[in-house]
């Protein structure tokens, strides 16, 4: 019996030491997994947030240029846009005052042509007044010592226009109404800003016909005037076009009823003169 008691205590510390060995063991493998790998998993761990700091500054950055960069461009288009619109306005204001310089030339001349023209004291009493179909001629008396040039203008003592001289034989002038014109003279249609320059020629009794392209508006009632006259030759009364014509024909009234006249008077001719285009113009 003592002898089994001292086997089986043998066999227990046996056991307990071979427990603290395994336990000593397990600790071991323990430690060694937690040295070798926990640090790894620190160095990954702290490696990605760095890498991630960094690739976090680095698209913060690009932000930061591309803000900048959007900025300085839209910057520069707003000037560019500010530069544009300057020169757009330029534009339009070099336009307009050179369509109105141009319509200043127009006058210009239109009232260089007529400048010469001087109410002269002279008058003739008509004497005759002929009539062929839609053609007439007046025929005046001028005073004694009269000096009426050919191609001279004809008013009314009030000033309204009534045609030209065609010739003058022993103190008597031959006169063609505006309304017995076959050729086409200058006239202007309106005034100011809305003046329309066209031709115009005789219609007979009383009348003249004048064509103007199909877009240029022209309000029935609109004066019309011969160049170097202050009072109008005639009104617009009627407009008349085809639909397949580009352009429409205007019939003026005239303002003077050659039938009635008993006294007139003479201007001078106008100043014929020509106008020429310089390389600029042409440019």
């Amino acid at each position: 019996m003592a002898m089994f008691y001292s086997t089986n205590k043998r066999y227990q510390s046996s056991n307990s030491k071979g427990a603290k060995w395994l336990f000593a063991i397990v600790a071991l493998l323990v430690f060694a997994t937690v040295f070798f790998h926990v640090p790894r998993f620190v160095a990954e761990w702290v490696y990605g947030g760095v890498y991630g700091i960094a690739e976090a500054e680095d698209a913060m950055r690009e932000r930061v240029a591309y803000d900048v960069l959007m900025r300085e461009e839209k910057e520069v288009l707003a000037r560019e846009v500010v530069r544009l619109r300057k020169e757009v306005q330029m534009s339009m204001y070099d336009k307009e005052l050179l369509s109105q310089l141009a319509h200043e030339r127009e006058e210009l001349i239109f009232v260089l042509g007529g400048a010469p023209r001087a109410i002269a004291d002279v008058r003739g009493e008509v004497v005759e007044h002929r009539s062929i179909f839609t053609a007439s001629m007046l025929t005046v008396r001028l005073p004694v010592g009269a000096d009426v040039a050919e191609g001279s203008g004809v008013e009314t003592l009030a000033g309204v226009p009534v045609g030209t001289v065609l010739d003058v034989v022993n103190g008597v002038a031959a006169v063609s109404p505006y309304a017995s014109m076959t050729d086409p003279f200058s006239i202007r249609i309106g005034v100011g800003s809305s003046t329309v320059h066209t031709t115009a020629k005789g219609r007979g009794v009383e009348t003249l016909v004048a064509r103007v392209p199909r877009g240029v508006t022209v309000a029935l009632g609109t004066p019309v005037y011969v160049p170097g006259a202050v009072e109008p030759v005639g009104v617009v009364r009627e407009e008349v076009s085809l639909p397949e014509d580009a352009e429409r024909d205007l019939y003026i009234t005239l303002a003077a009823d050659v039938r009635e006249l008993k006294y007139v008077r003479f201007v001078p001719p106008l100043v014929s003169f020509e106008v020429v285009d310089t390389d600029e113009d042409s440019e």
